[in-house]
């Protein structure tokens, strides 16, 4: 198999595939096989020895961190500004009594 067939079906593999709409598909082995046309007894020996399946779910952990971090910072900046709101109609209540 030639290496940058390797590195593509690799990268598909622990990285994933995002379509059209920016969602992330993630391929079983058994599917870049069928895509790529490459034959399974090579594919599986090489991501065994690579560990791929590691590399996968350290990939997916980093990037679940990621969109939580993300959302924890989207969820704070919408808090602030509740607060900020709430602040700004308590101050227009109490100046006009």
């Amino acid at each position: 198999m030639k290496h940058q067939l390797k590195e593509d079906i690799r990268d598909q593999y622990i990285h994933g595939i995002l379509n059209k709409s920016g969602e992330r598909l993630m391929p079983t082995l058994d599917e870049l096989i069928k895509k790529h046309k490459v034959p399974s007894s090579t594919l599986y020996r090489i991501s065994s020895k690579e560990e791929w399946k590691r590399q996968r779910k350290a990939f997916q952990r980093k990037l679940r961190q990621e969109l939580d971090e993300a959302k924890n910072m989207e969820l704070k900046e919408k808090l602030f500004k509740c607060e900020e709101a709430s602040i700004d109609i308590s101050y227009k209540i109490f100046s006009k009594a």
